[in-house]
């Protein structure tokens, strides 16, 4: 079954690349202000979810990827690694994952979604990436909420009477093998290389719902990928009212946010939470009529958008 065998080979490559990062000298500093961690952390957990990911393809359960597939997850891997090693500007990294969506529109349709859904693709994939990567800054939140997305998307296909999506269970096993060295204390982190590249894979993940489930399929996909969307509309929300610059690094997340109220392990646990139950309620919307999953979706539009006003409005000052 791909999910434990990428979960198995995840739990054994996460400690090489722990290594591997201390000897290349890949490790997120503390020091910094923005920084949450007392010790070193190695950045190159991203590089263990992919691998053990692609070794669960090689198994006969699950076809090898399509090579745009594989082509935006290389290219989402090495952007963000090579931003790990030295800051590149955004434009840089903006571009390069426009390639990994142009790659994604071109390798993750089998033809049911049209042409003019390509940008729609490369915008997918855009703001998959920067959730995962803006998630990826407290121990144990990106791997898990990811986790959760895969498993949803993985179900959502199943529910929509299509065959099992086997590289969204490869995905989510391979990030449950990387949680267990990205648990507080984490020892490990995804790095930017790794959350681009697990963007890209749930946005493949997301593409292969919707052309399975049409409206239906694009309601449940969005409910899948709810947190991270919340995360990406929150920043720029926020920044945008404080007329902050887009890039730049804060400690006004969301999660941030519940965290001064109750603690980091607390904040993980109630993203992880909601993940899991936008899961639910997506594979809910795949098997319900139309009008019932606008219902659910406006319903939690809505409350999205109720409670992210309530963490703004009643923040504590970061000190």
């Amino acid at each position: 079954m791909p999910v434990l065998t990428a979960l198995a080979a995840s739990l054994v490559l996460t400690p090489a690349t722990i290594v591997l990062g201390r000897s290349l000298g890949l490790v997120d500093r503390p020091g910094d202000p923005l920084k949450i961690h007392s010790r070193e952390i190695p950045l190159l957990g991203g590089v263990a979810v992919v691998a053990a990911t692609a070794l669960a393809a090689l198994t006969p359960q699950l076809a090898w990827p399509p090579a745009g597939v594989v082509a935006a997850v290389v290219v989402a891997l090495a952007a963000g690694t090579v931003d790990d090693a030295r800051t590149l500007p955004p434009l840089v990294r903006i571009v390069a994952l426009a390639i990994a969506g142009v790659a994604v529109a071109v390798g993750a349709s089998s033809g049911d979604v049209s042409a003019a859904a390509a940008p729609a693709v490369v915008l997918l994939v855009l703001a998959c990436a920067n959730g995962v990567n803006i998630l990826d800054g407290q121990d144990g939140l990106a791997a898990g909420v990811a986790a959760a997305a895969s498993f949803g998307l993985a179900l959502c296909t199943v529910v929509l009477d299509g065959p099992v999506s086997h590289l969204a269970l490869a995905t989510g096993g391979a990030l449950l093998g990387f949680l267990v060295w990205n648990r507080p204390p984490a020892r490990v982190y995804l790095g930017n290389g790794g959350a681009y590249a697990v963007g890209v894979l749930l946005s493949v993940g997301a593409v292969h719902v919707v052309e399975r489930g049409g409206w239906r399929g694009l309601l449940a996909a969005g409910a899948c990928l709810a947190v991270p969307a919340f995360e990406v509309a929150f920043t720029v929300a926020r920044r945008a009212v404080s007329r902050d610059r887009l890039a730049a690094g804060d400690r006004l997340h969301s999660y941030d946010l519940v965290a001064m109220r109750i603690g980091r392990a607390g904040s993980t646990a109630v993203f992880v939470g909601l993940a899991i139950l936008s899961s639910g309620i997506a594979a809910v919307i795949s098997g319900a009529p139309l009008w019932a999953g606008i219902v659910l979706a406006s319903v939690g539009v809505a409350a999205a958008a109720w409670w992210g006003f309530r963490l703004w409005t009643r923040r504590t000052v970061a000190t």
